[in-house]
């Protein structure tokens, strides 16, 4: 599969140079600063500070690092493995990615990323077709740049006949993000950033977004230690059960120190913090403003303590059944 890819992208690479170089089109060095930013018709190298900076804000390092005993991340162990999630494949957990990024080459891990080489469960590689080009390569620099960690891995479950979904078809992403604090950016980064995945629910499969209750919340359910679940929330500004009441400073606290509008600290397994700069938070609070008001009723979240991390998860699918024990199964 991997070969055919490579045989593709490189006839399709020859066939583009045998139609325009820069000697013989004029509007070719315009078109490649245009599309790279150089004045070249090579892509330009990533930049691992702002790759760092998208697998802060994105959850990257939510999903693949593990916990301390207080529910935070463990950043002695960043990128080592993080929390097992079930769902229809069984239980798995992130993979350490910090002992394998170092060994691919980079186009290999930006297919990882995208799930172009399998189908990768619980990681919204959907969300991450839809990255632009040049943000791919600011994450895939970052990422090989990550301090290998030694963790025993999870003994992964898959239940007895699941067959899993194929890999994502190749697809020509965006060369550069939508910029500026527009509705654009804000949708932009609400899928990078994985706002879309954890707060929408999956169809019965557990494969598919339930389109009709994008951000209405319950899209992940944490378990925690005390058995009861944490439901990510409506999101679409619903009066009664979504941020309709809330201000756009009480959003912005929310996003940036994971304060709740009524003064509660959020648990942190929501991705919140300072990393999100001023503008990026502004364009999703934007986009958030306007979706759709949808609403869903889902369970209060159990008060955070810093002695109660979650130790499972899973996807919850769209009913109003949203019961605690089938939010997510214990470990096996």
């Amino acid at each position: 599969m991997r070969v055919n890819v490579l045989v593709w992208l490189g006839l399709v690479a020859l066939s583009a140079c045998s139609r325009t170089t820069l000697d013989d089109e004029p509007s070719a060095r315009a078109l490649a600063e245009r599309n790279w930013g150089w004045s070249s018709l090579a892509p330009r190298a990533g930049d691992a500070e702002h790759g760092e900076y998208l697998a802060t804000i994105g959850g990257c390092k939510e999903c693949h690092t593990p916990r301390t005993p207080s529910g935070e991340l463990d950043t002695t162990k960043l990128f080592a493995g993080g929390i097992p999630a079930s769902g229809p494949w069984g239980v798995v957990a992130p993979a350490n990615v910090s002992q394998i990024a170092r060994t691919m080459p980079p186009a290999q891990l930006e297919d990882m990323i995208r799930g172009r080489l399998s189908y990768k469960f619980q990681m919204p590689t959907a969300l991450y077709q839809e990255m632009a080009a040049d943000d791919m390569r600011d994450l895939v620099s970052y990422l090989q740049t990550v301090t290998p960690v030694a963790r025993a891995p999870f003994a992964n479950v898959y239940r007895a006949g699941f067959q899993p979904p194929p890999p994502n078809p190749v697809s020509t992403p965006l060369e550069h993000a939508p910029s500026g604090v527009t509705v654009e950016r804000g949708r932009y980064l609400a899928s990078i950033v994985t706002c879309k995945d954890c707060h929408s629910p999956r169809t019965r499969d557990g494969f598919h977004y339930d389109e009709a209750h994008l951000f209405a919340g319950g899209g992940f359910a944490f378990r925690a230690a005390n058995g009861r679940p944490i439901v990510p929330p409506n999101l679409t500004p619903d009066a009664a059960e979504g941020l309709g009441t809330w201000t756009d400073e009480e959003i912005l606290r929310a996003l940036r120190t994971g304060v709740a509008k009524d003064g509660h600290k959020l648990n942190p397994v929501m991705p919140y913090g300072a990393a999100l700069d001023d503008a990026d938070a502004a364009a999703i609070v934007k986009y958030l403003r306007s979706l759709p008001a949808v609403s869903r009723l889902l369970p209060s979240n159990p008060e955070w303590k810093p002695t109660d991390p979650p130790d499972t998860c899973c996807f919850s699918v769209a009913r109003d059944d949203l019961d605690a024990p089938s939010l997510a199964e214990k470990r096996p």
